[in-house]
């Protein structure tokens, strides 16, 4: 593991900014990659960047196996969208792409010749792979395997996008999708439309999967259908959002409430995508950082000894996450190890 791939905002930024100056050799990005070894790092964490704004920037991004990846983004999502459940609920499709985008890369394209469509489509101007019909009863068509299917699409505030479009699963609806983020999605960084994701669980094994627009003369955006069956993906650490101060509360008119809600979302995310059978991790930064010691005057940013603390948690985290590795033996068949904390909890021999 040589390659640390970072999803996040200041907590995380490889820059220091008017709004939090901590030296970047005291974040946990530096304090994790330098303590564990780890060669390359791609950082494209952002003040103010909200989990919409990383979703937006990681579209494309190509990780690998042996790569680590890192998430922790949603503290401006509390102080932007608040106690509302509609914008927690682009929070969540936003969130969900960002970590498929690293997990799922076995996709068919909006533009494939292998997405089959009826009626009229026309390629997004945002990113290279999309495609939008506005006709009621367009559809696009692709066949993935595995027990669960994701929609990529788009969320966009703006009148034009308010559509739907039903999703079918082997022709037995499945759900209901919408690129309609006129609730509210903007984020404080100025973006008004960004890449998320919805998920139908269902049998394991093909399946036919059809897109069909319900609505007539907006925009329904599609990006691509994915299955469960993937190639072998990285480790995924999503880090929860941690306590404030009461500065922070004060300033943005935040409450823990809302941090709670917010990661109950990211517990529910990264559930999911356990359950489907990825190695997606939660790092529980929530549970070590006190707010009358660990942060910054502001009641929001972390100090040294917060940074430190949430060094330490993503450390932790990779360290008991169990890894597998498989070794030919002489006589023809394979030992497979499982080691946790480097130390051997398993050994099977087919």
């Amino acid at each position: 593991m040589n390659h640390l791939d970072i999803s996040g905002d200041s907590f995380s930024a490889p820059t220091t900014s008017s709004g939090y100056n901590l030296p970047i050799n005291q974040r946990w990005p530096h304090l994790v990659a330098t303590e564990l070894g780890i060669g390359t790092v791609d950082n494209r964490a952002t003040n103010g960047d909200q989990a919409a704004d990383q979703s937006y920037k990681a579209q494309g991004v190509v990780r690998v196996a042996d790569d680590l990846v890192a998430i922790f983004v949603g503290a401006n999502d509390v102080r932007i969208y608040k106690d509302s459940a509609t914008k927690r609920g682009y929070y969540e499709r936003f969130l969900r792409r960002l970590i498929a985008d690293a997990v799922l890369p076995k996709r068919v394209k909006a533009r494939d010749v292998a997405m089959a469509k009826t009626g009229a489509w026309a390629n997004t101007q945002v990113n290279p792979t999309g495609m939008y019909a506005t006709a009621l009863g367009a559809s696009a068509k692709a066949t993935v395997s595995g027990d669960v299917v994701y929609v990529g699409h788009i969320i966009q505030n703006a009148a034009a996008a308010q559509s739907t479009a039903d999703v079918y699963i082997d022709g037995v609806k499945a759900g209901t999708i919408s690129c309609d983020g006129t609730g509210g999605m903007n984020t404080g960084n100025g973006l008004s439309y960004a890449p998320a994701l919805a998920r139908f669980p269902t049998t394991p094994g093909q399946h036919s999967v059809e897109v069909r627009v319900t609505s007539s003369g907006k925009n329904f955006y599609l990006d691509d259908i994915r299955g469960s069956d993937q190639p072998e993906t990285p480790l995924v650490l999503v880090s929860n959002l941690t306590k404030w101060g009461s500065a922070g509360y004060s300033t943005w008119g935040t409450t823990l409430a809302m941090i709670n809600s917010f990661n109950a979302v990211i517990g529910a995310v990264i559930a999911n995508y356990e359950a489907d059978g990825f190695a997606v991790e939660l790092v529980d930064s929530y549970s070590v950082l006190d707010p009358a010691t660990d942060l910054m005057a502001d009641g929001l940013h972390p100090n040294a000894v917060g940074q430190r603390k949430i060094a330490d948690k993503f450390k932790e985290t990779l360290q008991n996450y169990p890894r597998v590795e498989s070794y030919p033996t002489a006589w023809g068949t394979t030992l497979t190890l499982t080691f946790v904390e480097n130390i051997v909890t398993q050994m099977v021999e087919v």
